[in-house]
């Protein structure tokens, strides 16, 4: 439902805290951003303006879901935007990427 309406989203009920940072240099915002997604029952929205890091903390989050043996999906308007992700995540082999491309559309 939350789909459809955002006010349907369940809110954590907890924040769980991490031991084990993929990037332990992330600074106290964007750790806290991590936290909240791994914490996010259903969604959790991230917004910042250009160079505040999103990109390191949406692949922070996927190392943290994939730990917790989760999938993740990666989506966005922009095929630059998945690959940014994707960068910091290639030399780690327990996250393994199938990456659809729509390079081949007519």
């Amino acid at each position: 439902m939350w789909l459809f309406d955002i006010n349907k989203a369940r809110l954590p009920k907890n924040i769980k805290e991490i031991s084990n940072w993929k990037n332990p240099n992330l600074n106290e915002p964007q750790k806290s951003a991590v936290r909240k997604m791994v914490s996010a029952p259903d969604v959790c929205l991230l917004q910042g303006p250009p160079g505040s890091g999103k990109t390191k903390v949406i692949a922070e989050a996927i190392y943290q879901f994939v730990s917790q043996n989760k999938r993740v999906l990666v989506a966005s308007q922009a095929n630059l935007a998945v690959n940014n992700v994707l960068e910091h995540l290639i030399s780690l082999p327990n996250i393994r990427a199938a990456r659809q491309s729509d390079y081949n559309k007519k």
